[in-house]
């Protein structure tokens, strides 16, 4: 590939998001050091070297693979490896492992614990975060079920609410909002 000083590429890196990037040098051992803006009303670029490989045209699509069988509308799909309810109680909050993360347009579900049958008998019942993206200050940390979930539709459009389908689990403390 070839790498002029100033060209735009795409990187797509297991560890980083794929992103535009600005080459700003070539390393004499091969390496490419790329720079792409912090984000919007952020001054600065973040910079970083990269093995070559890394970097794709800007016409090329980064490859994804799509989990066989996986199906956007199943909630909880791997519900033997979540934690029942209660299950995390002596755990801090930031350590908490989010397996499931589901979206909306305005609404996304972070959930850590799920249970079949809560105790007191109410079906298919998860507990987690829900972040409020038109307004993060009314987000907070309770009980969803998981039926009523599937049963709503989000203005304008009736769109229902998907799971995140590459989502991997990780300590909530690990989220970037």
């Amino acid at each position: 590939m070839n790498m002029k000083i100033g060209e735009r590429k795409l990187m797509n890196h297991t560890k980083l998001p794929v992103t535009v990037v600005r080459i700003e040098d070539v390393t004499e051992d091969g390496d490419i050091k790329v720079s792409w803006p912090k984000g919007r009303n952020k001054p600065g670029r973040w910079v970083t070297v990269l093995d070559p490989v890394h970097l794709l045209d800007i016409t090329q699509k980064p490859g994804r693979p799509r989990p066989e069988q996986d199906n956007t509308y199943d909630y909880i799909p791997l519900w033997s490896d979540i934690p029942s309810l209660y299950g995390n109680e002596d755990v801090p909050t930031a350590e908490q492992v989010v397996h499931i993360k589901l979206f909306a347009p305005s609404m996304t579900w972070y959930l850590t614990e799920f249970s079949e049958v809560a105790p007191d008998g109410y079906p298919w019942l998860a507990y987690g975060y829900v972040r409020n993206e038109a307004d993060p200050d009314c987000s907070e940390w309770g009980y969803v079920s998981i039926d009523e979930l599937r049963d709503v539709h989000c203005p304008p459009f009736g769109l229902p609410i998907e799971r995140d389908l590459y989502w991997e689990p990780k300590p909530f403390g690990a989220i970037r909002f």
